[in-house]
């Protein structure tokens, strides 16, 4: 992709866009560059900080940068991708974030990170996070997130009325809900005590654990119900009830929100994504022309498009 001199062909394409920006900036003087990948002739038009790339096949994508000419969103067709300080996802009355970060010690499985889902509905002021456990390790100077990773929640937090939280110590408020997983191998007594909890106590005996649970592990969820002094989480293990995946996934669901990370936001994230991989490039295209437009050589390179009813 590269920015190329407005010649006379590429202004005789110039009358195949006009209804179409005209629809989208109405009257307005705007920037218009031509670009052009291996025979393929495109356009971005440009009014401030907003900005719109129309491709060989009339295709368009919306995009916008910030004042350091930075990208800073691109629309999708259900939601805009936010570059902020995490990478952001508006759109279908959410706005959900992901990441990934390093811990500053191994948790108690080994792991070194932690893939953080967010997901935020402002209308009845819902905070869900959905935490999933990952190795942290940066390749070209960032961390992917690998799908296999995010199979199984490690855990999850729902605030209700997000924005009066408050973490103190103390027993949690009704509307938080908190869960954290807990796993088992057969032989602990964890592995038990869960058989014992959904089988009962007669079937335990008679059968044993292993017969009653056939797995060799079992993953279970424990609701928090207080929060000590040093911040950590209070949970009733083994007294109280136990969670499995699904049902905490349907809770999460009765609130409106995504139970897993959607595919096309972990493809985006990894830069995976042609659309908005092919947007970065024209920021940067822009970026790096725009000192150098006061020379004559470039003066082709952009084109004002004075826009009028």
């Amino acid at each position: 992709m590269k920015i190329i001199n407005c010649d006379e062909e590429v202004l005789s394409n110039l009358s195949n866009i006009m209804e179409l920006v005209y629809s989208v900036f109405g009257d307005n003087d705007l920037a218009v560059f031509a670009t052009l990948e291996g025979k393929n002739l495109g356009f971005i038009v440009r009014n401030g900080e907003k900005c719109m790339f129309i491709n060989h096949e009339g295709k368009y994508t919306m995009f916008s940068v910030d004042e350091n000419e930075e990208l800073y969103a691109v629309g999708k067709k259900d939601y805009s991708v936010v570059f902020d300080s995490a990478l952001c996802f508006v759109g279908n009355g959410k706005e959900s974030s992901l990441v990934i970060n390093e811990l500053s010690q191994p948790d108690e499985d080994d792991y070194t990170g932690v893939v953080r889902f967010l997901q935020y509905d402002r209308e009845t002021d819902t905070m869900c996070e959905i935490n999933y456990q990952q190795m942290y390790r940066e390749h070209n100077g960032r961390a992917p997130i690998y799908s296999f990773h995010t199979k199984l929640i490690d855990r999850a937090y729902i605030d209700e009325q997000y924005s009066k939280r408050k973490e103190r110590p103390g027993l949690l408020p009704r509307r938080a809900r908190y869960f954290s997983k807990t796993a088992f191998e057969e032989g602990e007594i964890g592995y038990d005590i869960s058989a014992i909890k959904d089988y009962g106590l007669v079937e335990f005996l008679s059968k044993g654990s292993y017969n009653l649970i056939r797995e060799r592990e079992v993953v279970k969820y424990t609701k928090a119900f207080a929060r000590g002094f040093d911040g950590s989480l209070r949970d009733p293990w083994p007294f109280g009830r136990q969670y499995t995946e699904g049902d905490v996934k349907e809770i999460i669901g009765q609130y409106g929100f995504a139970t897993e990370i959607p595919d096309d936001f972990l493809r985006i994230y990894n830069g995976e994504d042609q659309t908005v991989e092919m947007v970065k490039e024209l920021v940067r295209l822009m970026k790096e022309l725009k000192p150098e437009l006061e020379k004559e050589e470039n003066h082709n390179k952009l084109m004002i498009l004075r826009m009028e009813k």
